[in-house]
């Protein structure tokens, strides 16, 4: 019984973590993609050529804001070894 009152020893083991997040990030990103097609297309009333162009332009935004995310969170991006 007491030893349900002992704290946990924390892992040290960063992979649940990650998997999780890159999981939640997926979703969540695919949910926003879908509901904006639909708002574009009911309440805005955009036809088909028109959303085309709007995810036209919306697909390089997002390439961009995502180099930069990486750019600037300090993650080091790390170039295989060239054979000379």
């Amino acid at each position: 019984m007491l030893s349900a009152l002992k704290p946990r020893q924390p892992t040290n083991d960063p992979v649940p973590i990650y998997l999780i997040l890159a999981a939640g990030q997926a979703f969540f990103f695919s949910l926003i993609f879908t509901v904006n097609l639909i708002y574009q297309a009911t309440v805005v009333g955009l036809n088909p050529l028109q959303m085309v162009l709007v995810g036209t332009v919306l697909m390089p935004i997002v390439f961009l804001y995502k180099r930069l995310i990486v750019r600037d969170s300090g993650v080091v991006e790390v170039e295989p070894n060239k054979a000379d």
